[in-house]
């Protein structure tokens, strides 16, 4: 993931004395990058010295996964390419899986072994030249994710020369660890983020998620529980001859891909959010849409070139609050009517692809009949139809429940109104 930067909006002040849900701001540079925590204490102390543990995880990340470093486990590992297998860290093997099962599902359109084509380019940023046509074809057939074989806690290269970059994925993967370790010692309301990468966990206190514009251009998303990464070649790419080319190599042909602007992925986490963006930005906006689409819990936005034109799509839902764990949005919109008012939403299916028992779901209301707003009801719990409630920032919200559930902020308790259900044609 390249050097992006993404806007995190968020309500409250940074924390410099004990108070009751301030907000934590606290910058850490590793991999190139600043890394930003963001959390939400009743005390700064504790948040610090939490903030710092995360930042270890990030440095052990680096250590580890660098391809700057020559002492880095991967560096190790393309050192003694074609040679036995290696003993290797409990993270370093999580990152290579990792690195290797979304190579996998993307038909290797991520691929951690591109690092000789990757290194090669670099030099032609550089210098402002081409690589000569022989060294492009030597760096191009060292490419191949399949020969990166990872044990339990040992991983080889098959050839010699092959080598390894996770810079599609390792900013991802430091905030995911940054993120556990914050939830580990308690603070579950954070955001972790790293130029276009970002990890969310639970929303700030009395918000539906945290507020994340991912580029000019972009909407504002709301987010918690899950990865948001944008990746472009706004920033990383070379110009030679008249022509842009970005530093995201496609590992199927050992070229620079050229014609994208912006992909911004929300995924289950940061890990798949960073793999899904690079592999996006390189299938292209057909392919790429497609695989989004069809996988569970994750939405997309694909801005790209055409000549002089500037086009984008998205999935369904892209920027509509993501509450993980609960629902995935499915192709299409539901046409719905309440209080003689249309309304547009989407379709909905449960988390893990299976139909809702209800196939549309309904307005959450007040007394007055005005929607129920974001900070007045959020996500959590299991009820009969969806896993959790959910209102959203539209005049849509909610589902044929009557009343909230113990995660809702002041717990259980009715809504003052029954609530009709309003169904619509798919």
């Amino acid at each position: 993931m390249g050097p992006l930067r993404a806007l995190v909006l968020t309500a409250g002040c940074v924390a410099t004395a004990a108070r009751a849900a301030d907000r934590v701001e606290i910058t850490h540079t590793a991999m190139g990058t600043t890394f930003r925590i963001m959390l939400y204490a009743e005390a700064s102390a504790p948040a610090a010295a939490a903030a710092g543990r995360a930042f270890a995880e990030m440095d052990a990340v680096e250590a580890a996964l660098s391809d700057y470093r020559s002492d880095s486990a991967i560096a190790r590992l393309g050192a003694a390419a074609g040679g036995a297998a290696l003993p290797v860290s409990p993270l370093t093997a999580e990152a290579l899986r990792a690195a290797r099962r979304f190579a996998e599902e993307t038909q290797g359109a991520f691929d951690p072994t591109v690092a000789p084509v990757v290194q090669l380019w670099r030099a032609a940023r550089a210098s402002g030249r081409l690589p000569p046509a022989d060294a492009a074809r030597a760096a191009f057939a060292l490419v191949g994710w399949r020969e990166l074989e990872v044990g339990e806690q040992t991983a080889r290269l098959a050839r010699v020369g092959m080598r390894l970059d996770l810079g599609g994925i390792g900013k991802g993967f430091a905030c995911d660890r940054a993120l556990a370790s914050l939830r580990g010692a308690g603070f579950a309301r954070a955001l972790v983020a790293a130029g276009g990468d970002h990890a969310a966990g639970d929303p700030p206190p009395g918000e539906l998620g945290w507020r994340i514009r991912i580029d000019e251009s972009g909407p504002v998303l709301t987010v918690s529980r899950c990865g948001v990464s944008t990746s472009g070649d706004s920033v990383q790419h070379a110009d030679i001859g008249g022509r842009r080319y970005s530093h995201i190599i496609d590992p199927r042909t050992g070229r620079p891909v050229e014609g994208m602007g912006f992909v911004t992925v929300i995924a289950e986490n940061a890990t798949a959010s960073d793999a899904l963006a690079t592999a996006l930005s390189v299938l292209g906006p057909e392919a790429g849409l497609a695989l989004a689409t069809r996988r569970p819990a994750t939405r997309a936005r694909i801005r790209w070139r055409a000549g002089a034109e500037t086009r984008t799509v998205t999935t369904p839902g892209f920027d509509t609050p993501t509450v993980p764990d609960m629902f995935r949005f499915l192709p299409g919109t539901v046409e719905v009517t309440l209080a003689g008012r249309p309304f547009t939403t989407y379709r909905y299916a449960n988390s893990d692809g299976t139909p809702l028992r209800r196939p549309f779901f309904s307005p959450v209301l007040a007394d007055d009949g005005t929607p129920v707003t974001a900070d007045q009801l959020t996500a959590g719990g299991d009820h009969p139809h969806h896993r959790s409630l959910w209102v959203g920032h539209g005049d849509v919200n909610g589902t044929d429940h009557w009343g909230t559930n113990d995660r809702t902020p002041g717990g259980p308790r009715q809504l003052p109104r029954g609530l009709p259900v309003v169904e619509g044609n798919a």
